[in-house]
């Protein structure tokens, strides 16, 4: 459960970053530059589980691993983006933050009792989360490889 957890908050930020900045417009290869970065685009499991939906519908896909991800369809902050399923943030990362602001630090407790510190982060979707100063890397005898 508590490997889950961390994949669906590894997961999460990579989709937030992801939504955060995804259009229409995107290069063939998947990637676009915005202020010279690059950024992925969201996987297509994730677009075409928001195929025929409206913006913040309920939508699920089935993630790496064979993990079920349960969101809510969104479209990027200024709504021009590709519709596509933005996973919930775990329920550590947004009580981390109840009651603070986008910058406040903040710290949970992740899988095998890993203290996770970072600071509180605006969801394109509202919900104010703690993003990870440094996204921790389970180990791999313990995610049953």
């Amino acid at each position: 459960m508590k490997i889950k957890a961390l994949l669906i908050l590894i997961l999460s930020v990579f989709y937030i970053s992801a939504f955060a900045n995804a259009n229409p417009g995107g290069s063939p290869e998947g990637m676009q530059s915005m202020e010279g970065m690059q950024h992925m685009m969201p996987p297509k499991e994730s677009i075409d589980a928001c195929n025929g939906k409206a913006k913040d519908d309920a939508c699920s896909f089935t993630g790496p691993g064979g993990r079920n991800m349960e969101g809510s369809c969104f479209n990027g902050p200024d709504g021009k983006g590709v519709m596509a399923c933005a996973p919930k943030p775990p329920k550590e990362a947004m009580d981390a933050c109840t009651g603070k602001k986008e910058g406040d630090s903040c710290s949970f407790t992740g899988m095998n009792s890993m203290n996770i510190e970072g600071s509180c982060f605006k969801t394109p979707h509202g919900d104010v989360v703690c993003r990870p100063a440094k996204m921790p890397m389970p180990e791999q005898d313990k995610m049953g490889k």
